[in-house]
């Protein structure tokens, strides 16, 4: 019986070896046939001219999710870092997803050609992860156009809040930190992206070892090397450009090269991989796994999308804003939602093959659609968040309107009584505020009303008054714990408000003269319209996105014969 038992011990170690020894693996393979190998002379007659046959990439589902979570991490922070409010916002949340979906969409592109499984790709792998994770950390507001439009208001906020009693030494911090942390930004996507380029270059240049070894005709490898070398070369020189003019930054000449050095190679790069297949030694890539891809980035933009919308729904549980009336919007947004998702998979021809040249074609085009989308999706999510402001902002209004009306009303002056105004009440509570308050406020400035004689100019000051009450509680809705809806500290919106809320009342001309019911107006207005038109956004977004999925349509249906010359090589159509 031991001598059983033993047996099998042995065979169970020795079988466990050989499985272990046939899985272990190689620190770098050749992703080109062997001559010879089984399948070798029938594949031969199915190739084009000048293409050459790979062994197929092999699948590391791992590995693959992995890449797909790094972007997803990059292209969150985007989101979350650069809200959409106006055109520039809108210019550098593109400009920086271009550069989040090259460096996946490249590596993609290379994966499904050459990629094998062993150690040296999972390592680049990891280093691609860094990358993203870098990207994820620079995309904190990250401005396109800083170093090229110059603020025109800063001079005048700047006036305002010293004048509210700013403190000028913060004051001064925020201007340092708002110049330097763009430019800090820009150092490190210009260092991220190298980083990108040459992990890329060093893939291609063992692809094009194992070619040269075998013999094999090179000159598609070089249209993917010599671009790369480019990329990597500006985004070097860029990262260099950004040091000089110290902590103020380079030139405005400079940051408009700067852009080109960013921008210009990553389109020789695109255009690379379509004269890669025109030159001997290409590699084709396969239909179902750009489908696949495909596929997979476009949950992810979806995802993060829908992540933003349900993620502004927490400002609408214990706030006064739309509450039920808000059903509606939700219900539009679901269908924004949904429509897109089925638009995208339930195309007709969705899953059909298409040739090589055209497939390629088809996945770049991707790009149209997919940023068209994501600022379709936060347009969304600003909609819903603008409702819900304005909504509360009107009843805050209304509530405290409505006191001043009933003050003003009375026969004699009467104080208030925060009784007197049940709903008022619970109104405030729900946003965390007390009506009580407000009361004791008012009441405030009835007695100094009566201190003073009762004049007009005493009158206008308990008015000026009132509008101050009303403006500090809609500066405390705005805070980030609230309805996270507040200007842009650097902004002269954000400045005209810090200045109404804390305008100092020992002079009563000044008070009388600054609190005044246009300036209200002007700078509620001013709120409304920079969230509001976040929200207009949503109108051109969804056009450019449902255009960029016809164009996608028609790039995978359009016959043979009107475009894409090279279709009528194909073997797939």
């Amino acid at each position: 019986m031991d001598e059983l038992k033993k047996s099998r011990r042995e065979s169970d170690l020795s079988t466990l070896r050989e499985e272990r020894k046939a899985n272990a693996l190689q620190w770098s393979l050749s992703p080109f046939r062997q001559p010879g190998s089984e399948d070798n002379a029938e594949e031969i007659t199915e190739l084009e001219p000048g293409e050459i046959r790979v062994i197929a990439a092999e699948e590391v589902p791992f590995i693959d999710l992995l890449l797909e979570i790094a972007m997803t991490t990059a292209f969150a922070s985007l989101t979350d870092g650069t809200p959409i409010l106006q055109y520039n916002n809108a210019l550098s949340y593109v400009a920086f997803f271009l550069w989040v979906w090259w460096v996946w969409i490249a590596q993609v592109a290379y994966n499904m050609r050459f990629r094998q499984a062993d150690w040296f790709h999972r390592i680049m792998v990891f280093v691609q992860l860094i990358v993203f994770s870098a990207m994820a950390a620079f995309a904190d507001q990250f401005d396109i156009t800083n170093g090229i439009a110059n603020n025109p208001d800063q001079a005048q906020a700047e006036s305002l809040l010293s004048a509210a009693g700013y403190n000028k030494n913060e004051l001064d911090a925020q201007n340092f930190r708002n110049t330097r942390i763009p430019l800090l930004n820009a150092r490190g996507i210009s260092m991220a992206m190298a980083l990108s380029r040459i992990v890329l270059l060093v893939q291609y240049l063992a692809v094009f070892y194992y070619a040269r070894k075998r013999l094999l005709p090179r000159s598609s490898l070089w249209a993917h090397i010599l671009p790369l070398i480019l990329s990597s070369t500006c985004f070097f020189v860029a990262f260099g450009i950004l040091y000089t003019g110290g902590d103020d930054g380079p030139s405005v000449p400079l940051n408009i090269a700067k852009l080109l050095l960013w921008y210009v190679p990553l389109f020789v790069e695109i255009a690379s991989h379509f004269v890669a297949l025109e030159l001997s030694g290409f590699v084709r890539y396969t239909t179902e796994s750009i489908y696949a891809r495909s596929g997979t980035v476009f949950l992810i933009i979806l995802g993060a999308g829908l992540d933003k919308i349900t993620g502004g729904f927490k400002q609408l549980v214990g706030n006064a804003g739309l509450g039920a009336g808000g059903i509606p919007v939700f219900i539009s947004a679901a269908v924004i939602f949904i429509g897109f998702f089925s638009l995208y998979f339930g195309t007709p021809g969705s899953n059909r093959e298409i040739s090589n040249r055209r497939a390629l074609s088809w996945l770049f085009s991707q790009f149209l659609f997919l940023s068209a989308l994501t600022v379709t999706l936060q347009a969304v999510a600003n909609s819903i968040s603008f409702l819900n402001l304005a909504e509360a902002f009107s009843k805050v209004d209304d509530a405290i309107s409505y006191a001043a009306a009933w003050e003003s009303n009375q026969a004699n002056a009467t104080y208030l009584n925060a009784t007197d105004f049940p709903d008022s009440v619970r109104l405030f509570k729900d946003l965390g505020f007390a009506f009580e308050d407000v009361v004791q406020d008012f009441n405030a400035y009835l007695d100094q009303y009566y201190q003073d004689n009762s004049t007009d100019l005493d009158n206008n000051v308990w008015i000026a008054g009132i509008y101050q009450t009303e403006m500090g509680y809609f500066y405390d809705l705005l805070q980030p714990d609230t309805l996270d809806a507040l200007p842009d500290k650097s902004s002269l919106l954000f400045a005209k408000l810090y200045a109404f809320t804390y305008a100092d009342t020992s002079n009563k001309t000044e008070q009388i003269n600054e609190l005044t019911y246009a300036n209200l107006l002007d700078i509620y207005s001013g709120i409304l319209k920079d969230r509001g038109s976040s929200a207009l956004w949503l109108y051109p977004a969804a056009g450019a996105t449902i255009l960029a999925l016809v164009l996608m349509s028609c790039i995978k249906g359009m016959p043979r014969g009107i475009s894409f010359r090279s279709d009528s090589k194909s073997t797939h159509n």
